[in-house]
């Protein structure tokens, strides 16, 4: 329905972020949330991430944590 749209968007989702992540690469996953932000800045795309918070320990992570945050402009968060 959306791509009959006057005005289409595109809605995708940045898995491998989660991935680097998950792995520790906590630097790179801030990296390429903002080169995902820029694209944004000039595509008309949706931007949708998943992370892994299991793995969140400790002040290092937690901090990290806050950065990816800064990256959005919407965070909802599912603890189970």
């Amino acid at each position: 329905m959306a791509a009959k749209a006057k005005y289409p968007r595109v809605a995708f989702c940045g898995e491998c972020i989660g991935r680097l992540w998950a792995e520790g690469k906590r630097d790179a996953a801030i990296r390429l949330e903002q080169g995902c932000n820029e694209l944004a800045k000039t595509h008309a795309v949706d931007l949708l991430c998943a992370y892994p918070f299991r793995g969140v320990h400790g002040e290092e992570d937690e901090l990290a944590l806050q950065r990816i945050y800064a990256e959005h402009s919407a965070v909802l968060s599912s603890v189970n």
